[in-house]
């Protein structure tokens, strides 16, 4: 096990499987028990048992349970500077995004973060609208594929874009490609952690990783390029 008093930070943009690296690296240095987390079909592992979208940190830094000192946390700066300001000192990853990963990215913000009941709001949508788009309704982005296309395509696609430029990896401690984290790579995403942060994943946590990944393969085959 790894010194439990070193925080660890995921850095990533929006969209880039944040939590689910958080959380396989809580398994690792925490022992936390996967078997609490679900994974929905579109790939969305943020419900950790409360039964309610939980954010990287409702359920490290500030979780409720005491007894346990959990030390993985997600951010989605462009810099290490501004992550310093918050977490001095932490070993920081980032999840390092290249322009074949960008659609996929932009893919699952849109059906994860952003149909999230407390993303997709009115103010939101009205802030984004297009012309031809329906009325609002809490399930537009699951219901109108006009909504979504644009979403991914336009909005979503731009923001990974311009996150993945105003970000310099070597700032970072380290470096995690998408592709390996998605399970994309030649590269298995066990060993990638193992290695990187002296821990040794059981097998639940290879588990989790290949129904995660499968998961996302799946339902986003249409985006991998």
């Amino acid at each position: 096990m790894q010194d439990n008093s070193q925080q660890y930070v995921i850095n990533h943009p929006t969209g880039a499987s944040g939590t689910f690296l958080e959380l396989v690296l809580l398994s690792g240095l925490q022992g936390f028990d996967l078997d609490n987390v679900y994974i929905s079909p579109e790939g969305n592992c943020h419900d950790i048992g409360f039964g309610k979208w939980q954010s990287g940190n409702n359920f490290s830094f500030l979780m409720s349970d005491k007894s346990k000192k959990f030390t993985v946390g997600t951010t989605h700066f462009t810099n290490r500077n501004d992550i310093e300001k918050f977490y001095s000192g932490s070993c920081v990853t980032l999840i390092n995004c290249k322009p074949d990963d960008f659609l996929l990215v932009s893919a699952q913000k849109t059906f994860k973060a952003d149909s999230n009941p407390e993303s997709w709001t009115e103010t939101a949508y009205n802030n984004l609208r297009g012309n031809d788009w329906p009325e609002y309704s809490l399930t537009n982005i699951r219901d109108s594929e006009i909504i979504a296309n644009e979403m991914i395509s336009l909005h979503n696609l731009n923001y990974v874009k311009e996150w993945v430029t105003a970000t310099d990896p070597t700032e970072f401690d380290v470096v995690i490609d998408f592709a390996t984290v998605i399970g994309l790579s030649d590269k298995r995403l066990v060993d990638v952690v193992n290695k990187n942060f002296f821990v040794d994943l059981n097998t639940q946590a290879v588990k989790f990783i290949e129904k995660y990944q499968h998961y996302n393969q799946t339902y986003y085959k249409k985006y991998i390029q």
